[in-house]
């Protein structure tokens, strides 16, 4: 949609009134002024109509007092955004002194669709002032001041924190990190840093200052001839915002020559936000140029697996947490494992951070994690010390990029997942497997084959059966051992598998008679080495003695050792033979054969059922739905409750065929009681924690918190008990809101009472809470005769009693007075863009945005009257040759101060090394003429002395297409003058 155009006649009614107010209109995004009226130009001193305009759409709150700058822009976004209502109360500079200024805003809608905003203005007379600073303020103050001089001076250093391969060891990947070293104040922490440059939106300098030094990293690593790894750069949200990231970054890239797949682009969720779609496209930019992508602390706040469904990530680094934690419970240890196993499902690499021990390192190995980092391998460390430790000999040294696709295949195996026995298209593997079956990687070359990793059942089983201490890593021998030497079958199942990549179950038989059960399947091949790797898995160990010791051996490697009871079932005649476990590992015994399993069960039962569960149960546990789950999923299972000294506790069935010939199943029966329970408590935690959070969100430095039912308005009040309020309100008790405004009057400062009374209605409220979580609301409270800042904040939570809404009033005044400063700061850096460092006159960028203003009018048929004058100093490269660049400088400075004072009522742009501009409007476009000859007169006596000479030339808009144009004519105009002042 264009921007609004009021007719002639209602634009002169506008800019004549007295009554202060401006019309806005929100385009693309963005708060647009369409009108000003002549009282809003006496009130906040502004000398004319454009100057208001460049200062509203450009600095909107550059005179704005720092404390308030937060709260306006936020009530001025939702008010244009979520047409909500705009009352507010702020302080601004007006001729070097704080004025309070109340602002009210309303829409106005006009044909054709456009929505329009009226905001007025009324001064309330001076403002009082607090300097009052903290000390996390004068960080800040510190890093918005000197931040341009801490890159400039190279404080901010870059360290490389490894990213280990699980599968080889090697670095694979190295995560670049800021560390600010101030000469004065020594380290500033990245926690302190970083936030103050999103905040006031510089991070994205940073974020580039590091690529360019990863660059260099990277060229420099090749020319000592080290292999070249991925690096990862850490991106913020508002990098996305600030500029083109994907492009500048690219950019960078290109002109180092450098492949787009050294870089990788670390980002959080919260980095992507409500923005979904926006924030997919940037990321899809970034891939399509061959940049990787991976979501940064997965489960450090409210990770979702849905936002996994919307863009795909090429890696997921879970959050330290997970590890921190594994050792505490299994189910810690079971959850990281899922959440493996589901990356992995996704085709995304999972790296863990946070890793310290060895014990956490060999965990995450045996889950398939295939990226590793943490203090167990190494701390962030900057390049030089990377060589140096090449050097000494204590690197752990960079992968072979070329090996990378080996070594990332092998390190996802999974030491606890069985879908490596089964072919590549059986679509349900992973519904066919039990976590404690023996299994191990194993490689081979041409004339040795090792052991890479095994999971702790390989290891307990050739401790147990062979009293091997050390089963861990590194060329283990066990199945040479449990041989006996008399391995030329497995030697060469190894070789063929190798060759054809098709998997190998075989049978090898001890030197004591026993025979392994043992599958082989190839998982990839080394086109470096010609190291090949393979998975290999122990299914049993037959005696020669005891026939049905197979049957036991089969199962007890199979299914895990915690299984209660175990049944072997023959479909095709229904004889099962039943076995139950003891406490060791190996220890089950047979407990009875018998025919007619499924009529055993309907007599005897397997277990005793729980008698809320027995109806359940018998219509569940048939052959026919046995077969039926078996032949659709392979797998059945049923969770039921039996009963044990007189209590109910959860079991778990599961069936599975054996993959022998015939009709043959095996029945598990285990004990879940603890693991159900523990299910169910976390239900619990995680509602707990959800109710817990959104107090926090509200709580803060709390004044008081009320909980109240929205159903039948029944309230109970929470308070700090050195924080009582005299506000008369009841401690409990029903109609809340009508009994709060009644406080309201004696709590509120009488200036916010009516706004308050106002927003504080119910459907309001519901209204905010649905369309962005919670309703909030700034207000001053009266206390001991002092007004004071407080937020009231309303969230709506799920109890298992209901819904109920939370009110909680916040004090938030020492919050907001110690933002003065730093926004003010803020407003510095942000005008610092649009300024010319050496003459303090208008850049070119601040040019090209005027003039893309102009255009706009005249493609809107309604251009104002302007002339540009094109100037250039005579003489700057003669200077420079002779006397230096530090007196060119002066030259320039002394050229620019002659244009101002000539155009002292319009804005001076310097666009060029020697090249100035100047929009003429308004008093000097009248006079325009008189002010060239001015010029004219300047020229011709500082020819005379030797100071400055500027040649000049003006054109004025006679319905040009654009402003270039006109540009172009004045520019034509200052060659020739520059010709004449050469005679």
């Amino acid at each position: 949609m264009n921007k609004y155009c009021y007719s002639k006649e209602e634009l002169a009614l506008i800019e004549n009134n007295p009554f202060p107010f401006v019309i806005y209109q929100y385009l693309d995004s963005k708060m647009v002024t369409v009108a000003v009226s002549g009282g809003f130009l006496e009130m906040f001193g502004f000398k004319d109509r454009q100057e208001a305009f460049d200062k509203i759409d450009n600095e909107m709150y550059m005179n704005t007092h720092s404390d308030d700058i937060a709260r306006i822009a936020d009530s001025a976004y939702r008010f244009a955004a979520n047409g909500e209502e705009y009352k507010v109360h702020f302080r601004i500079k007006i001729k070097g002194q704080y004025r309070n200024v109340k602002a009210i805003g309303k829409h106005i809608n006009k044909p054709g669709g456009y929505s329009l905003a009226m905001v007025t203005y009324t001064d309330e007379g001076p403002a009082e002032n607090s300097a009052e600073k903290g000390s996390k303020q004068e960080i800040r103050h510190y890093v918005i001041t000197n931040f341009n001089k801490a890159l400039n001076e190279g404080w901010i250093k870059v360290y490389y924190q490894a990213i280990v391969r699980a599968s080889n060891g090697r670095v694979c990947e190295e995560e670049a990190l800021s560390r600010w070293i101030d000469p004065d104040r020594g380290i500033i922490m990245p926690d302190e840093f970083i936030p103050v440059l999103e905040e006031s939106g510089l991070v994205y300098k940073l974020d580039l200052y590091v690529t360019d030094l990863i660059i260099r990293k990277l060229k420099d690593q090749e020319e000592a001839g080290l292999y070249v790894v991925p690096q990862t750069l850490n991106l913020s949200r508002t990098d996305f915002y600030s500029c083109d990231i994907v492009e500048e970054i690219r950019r960078r890239m290109d002109e180092a020559g450098i492949e787009h797949s050294k870089l990788t682009i670390e980002i959080t969720e919260s980095v992507i936000g409500k923005d979904v779609d926006f924030m997919t496209e940037q990321i899809e930019r970034f891939q399509a140029l061959g940049f990787k992508i991976w979501m940064d602390d997965y489960g450090s706040g409210y990770s979702s697996p849905e936002l996994l469904q919307k863009i795909h990530f090429d890696t997921i680094k879970f959050d330290m947490q997970y590890i921190r934690h594994i050792n505490e419970s299994d189910a810690n240890r079971i959850i990281l494992t899922e959440l493996i196993k589901m990356a992995v499902a996704l085709n995304i690499d999972a790296v863990v951070e946070g890793v310290e021990t060895k014990e956490q390192a060999e965990f995450l190995k045996e889950i398939g994690c295939a990226k590793l980092q943490g203090y167990y391998y190494v701390k962030p460390i900057p390049m030089e010390e990377i060589i140096e430790r090449y050097r000494k000999g204590i690197q752990i040294g960079f992968e072979n990029p070329k090996e990378s696709d080996y070594y990332s295949i092998i390190g996802k195996v999974n030491l606890y997942d069985l879908t490596f026995t089964e072919d590549d298209d059986n679509e349900n593997l992973l519904n066919n497997y039990f976590n404690t079956i023996p299994m191990a990687i194993m490689e081979m070359n041409e004339t040795d084959h090792w052991i890479v990793r095994a999971n702790p059942s390989y290891k307990e089983f050739f401790s147990r059966n062979f009293d091997i201490r050390s089963s861990s890593e590194s060329k283990i021998e066990s199945i040479d051992e449990f041989l006996g030497g008399r391995k030329r079958v497995f030697i060469k199942a190894l070789k063929q598998c190798a060759l054809d990549g098709k998997r190998v179950i075989l049978d090898e038989r001890s030197p004591d008679g026993e025979v392994a059960h043992i599958l082989i399947r190839r998982v990839a091949v080394n086109l470096v080495t010609n190291v090949v790797a393979f998975v290999v898995m122990i299914l049993g160990v037959e005696g020669v003695k005891n026939k049905e010791n197979f049957s036991y051996n089969y199962i007890a490697q199979t299914l895990s050792s915690d299984y209660m009871s175990l049944y072997y079932v023959d479909l095709d005649t229904d004889n099962f033979v039943e076995y139950s476990s003891g406490v060791s590992y190996d220890d089950l015994s047979i407990e009875r054969h018998g025919r007619n399993f499924f009529e055993h069960i309907k007599n005897e039962g397997i277990v005793n059922i729980y008698s809320e569960d027995i109806d359940e149960f018998t219509s569940s546990f048939t052959k026919e739905k046995i077969l039926d789950a078996l032949n659709k999923n392979g797998v059945y299972t049923l969770t039921t409750r039996i009963v044990e000294k007189g209590e109910p506790i959860y079991i778990h069935l599961k069936a599975v065929r054996i993959k022998t010939k015939g009709n043959e199943i095996i029945i598990g029966i285990s004990n879940i009681d603890a693991q159900k329970k523990q299910q169910e408590s976390f239900e619990r935690i995680k509602e707990e924690q959800i109710t817990y959070s959104r107090i926090a969100a509200l709580s803060g430095n709390y004044v008081v918190i009320f909980t109240i039912n929205p159903y039948t308005s029944e309230y109970t009040t929470y308070t700090h008990k050195e924080r009582k309020i005299k506000s008369g309100l009841p401690l409990s008790g029903y109609h809340f809101l009508d009994n709060f405004k009644i406080a309201c009057k004696v709590m509120v400062h009488p200036e916010d009472l009516d706004r308050v009374i106002d927003e504080l209605n119910m459907e309001n409220i519901k209204k905010q809470i649905e369309q962005t979580g919670i309703f909030s609301t700034i207000y001053r409270e009266m206390r001991g005769g002092e007004a004071k800042y407080v937020m009231l904040r309303v969230a709506l939570v799920d109890e298992k009693d209901g819904k109920k809404l939370l009110f909680g009033i916040m004090d938030i005044n020492e919050q907001i007075r110690r933002e003065q400063e730093a926004a003010s700061k803020l407003t510095a850096a942000r005008n610092e863009a649009n300024l010319d460092a050496l003459t303090g006159v208008k850049n070119k960028h601040a040019y090209i945005d005027v003039e893309a203003q102009i255009d706009s009018l005249i493609e809107q048929g309604e251009p104002q009257e302007f002339a540009i004058v094109v100037m250039d100093i005579n003489g700057l490269k003669m200077v420079n040759d002779t006397k230096g660049h530090q007196a060119g400088d002066e030259y320039i400075r002394q050229g620019c101060n002659i244009i101002c004072k000539i155009f002292r009522h319009s804005p001076v742009y310097r666009v060029g090394g020697d090249e100035f501009a100047v929009f003429a409007q308004g008093s000097d476009y009248n006079n325009i003429d008189k002010l060239m000859d001015l010029l004219n007169e300047s020229n011709i006596k500082n020819k005379d002395t030797g100071e400055v000479v500027i040649a000049g030339g003006m054109a004025r808009y006679r319905n040009e297409r654009c402003v270039a144009d006109v540009f172009s004519k004045a520019d034509a105009n200052m060659y020739q003058n520059k010709r004449l002042l050469k005679l």
